[in-house]
């Protein structure tokens, strides 16, 4: 019984994952669109939401490239997750703390300033523009 071999140059295999080589060029190419994606699916009530999208790539010699694509605001996490209807059972979910000026519509409980809404339903823009992005390339 005969045995082929094949040999691989692991230098080169390593290159592929950094700057430079060809699946980091592929990687940063998906970022960039799921961040242009993103930005489009966000709520443009000021622009502000939208604006604040940002993304990063690293690529390391360990055979893997990571991007992350995020925004940095406190109330995006109430836009992409919603915020679900309030049951009233005394903690409803905190969108507001600050020591000063409390205006009308907050209430006073313990030492949390509290905002009681109703359910916002959640607008995943960070997970469409990533799910469009592989599309568009042939992932999804």
């Amino acid at each position: 019984m005969a045995s082929s071999r094949v040999r691989l140059d692991r230098t080169a295999i390593h290159q592929m994952f950094l700057p430079g080589g060809q699946i980091y060029a592929e990687t940063d190419r998906i970022r960039y669109w799921s961040q242009a994606f993103a930005k489009g699916y966000a709520p443009k009530r000021s622009g502000a939401l939208s604006r604040s999208i940002r993304s990063d790539l690293r690529g390391t010699n360990l055979l893997q490239v990571q991007f992350s694509v995020w925004s940095n605001l406190p109330y995006a996490r109430y836009v992409s997750e919603g915020t679900g209807p309030v049951i009233n059972i005394g903690k409803p979910m905190v969108l507001y703390q600050g020591p000063r000026y409390v205006p009308a519509q907050y209430l006073r409980t313990k030492d949390w300033l509290v905002h009681e809404v109703d359910g916002q339903k959640a607008n995943d823009f960070l997970g469409k523009g990533m799910r469009r992005a592989m599309r568009k390339y042939g992932y999804l």
